[in-house]
């Protein structure tokens, strides 16, 4: 059995991608630094030295990413692994420091193989996932891998076996290099928001317009113009393709000819997500807003007041809108409620105005509940007169 297919059977590859065939190479020794580094483990913290610390590529990124204010979380590595890793990592740093010492190599290559198999394997796959490039390598280039392997499995049952195998390939092997089949390139500014609909890519810029894409060639088929500002969010239904920009507005474009064939104007500031819930467009805004809109001419129908900041996401589910907003809120609201109340008859318009005219306080958002009773109920005097007092 060759070293891959035994790496590929214990469910780990090098993160470098190194052909196992090449020999090994000794990197430039690190620049000497001697703060100490807490990490935060799957079962304890720890500290090390930094520039043991920093042998470990995976760590510098998170150092780079994260600092060293708080604890380092390496949540797949446990207490005692640790302590296999820090002891090789002295001998690691030592090699880096001195090319040239060849007692320090021949040192590192004994430790490890007199490791029993499962503190091998344990190292082997913290190196791996560390990216400890040098320990890796030579871990690969002079452990008995066929040795440890069948010593490994030989300590497993078989379902045992079989459950690690298939976890380690689905988890720890790297991904393939996904093949691009396409580029898309006649924008002048930065892209914003794309969306597919059928064979078609939509996208919306910087440089204010709305372009459609064939998906498998990456050539423009229709340009949108009418924006005076960013396009922040596209979405698409059927033949149509809808984009809301930050000069206020929301559009509505021909995704074949381009040509705009409704607009819809309301908001006081930019608008910042637009999505479609039938022949309604739902839009949220940096005016702190969500408004609903008929596709067809562009009128405003429905207002969603409440969120205190920036709305820049908006989704449909069912008859529910859902917004987020930079308020730190995300806020649900009844979709059919608000259709409801745009289409309500005389009866039930005077049923409500009643009720909330002996109720405490008339405003109509403290009585949410009972205002769908009567839109809901078949009578609505009925409905009017069953409601409890209020308190």
């Amino acid at each position: 059995m060759n070293k891959k297919l035994l790496l590929l059977t214990l469910g780990f590859l090098p993160l470098s991608g190194m052909e196992l065939s090449e020999p090994v190479t000794i990197p430039t020794a690190q620049a000497t630094d001697t703060s100490m580094v807490t990490f935060q483990l799957q079962d304890g913290t720890l500290e090390i030295e930094g520039n043991l610390a920093h042998l470990s590529q995976t760590i510098k990124n998170l150092i780079k990413d994260v600092g060293t204010d708080n604890p380092i979380p390496l949540p797949n590595i446990t207490l005692s692994t640790w302590k296999l890793i820090h002891a090789q990592l002295k001998r690691v740093y030592n090699i880096q420091d001195e090319p040239e010492n060849k007692h320090a190599k021949e040192a590192l290559i004994a430790d490890i193989n007199n490791l029993d198999s499962r503190a091998f394997v344990d190292l082997l796959n913290a190196a791996n996932y560390l990216d400890i490039t040098l320990l890796y390598n030579l871990m690969v280039e002079y452990g008995d891998l066929q040795e440890l392997t069948k010593e490994y499995f030989s300590q497993l049952s078989p379902d045992s076996a079989r459950d690690l195998i298939i976890s380690d390939l689905r988890h720890k092997l790297p991904p393939l290099n996904a093949k691009q089949i396409a580029i898309c390139k006649e924008h002048t500014r930065d892209v914003n928001s794309v969306c597919v609909a059928r064979d078609k890519i939509i996208s919306g810029s910087l440089d204010n317009t709305i372009r459609v894409w064939d998906i498998q060639t990456g050539k423009q088929t229709a340009i949108c113009k009418g924006h005076t500002d960013t396009v922040k969010s596209v979405c698409v239904t059927g033949d149509k393709t809808i984009s809301g920009s930050c000069d206020k507005t929301i559009r509505v474009w021909n995704i074949q000819t381009g040509e705009q064939t409704a607009i819809c104007k309301g908001h006081t500031h930019g608008v910042g997500s637009v999505c479609v819930a039938g022949n309604k467009i739902i839009s949220g805004s940096y005016d702190n807003t969500i408004r609903v809109w008929n596709i067809q001419t562009g009128e405003q129908t429905t207002i969603c007041n409440g969120h205190t900041d920036n709305v820049d996401s908006v989704c449909v589910a069912g008859n529910k809108i859902i917004s987020g907003s930079f308020d730190n809120t995300i806020r649900v609201w009844n979709i059919s409620l608000l259709n409801r109340l745009q289409s309500m008859n005389r009866k039930q318009t005077d049923a409500i105005y009643t009720y909330l005219k002996t109720a405490q306080g008339n405003n109509a958002k403290d009585h949410w509940e009972e205002i769908e009773n009567i839109l809901n109920a078949s009578d609505e005097e009925e409905a009017i007169n069953n409601l409890n007092e209020p308190e």
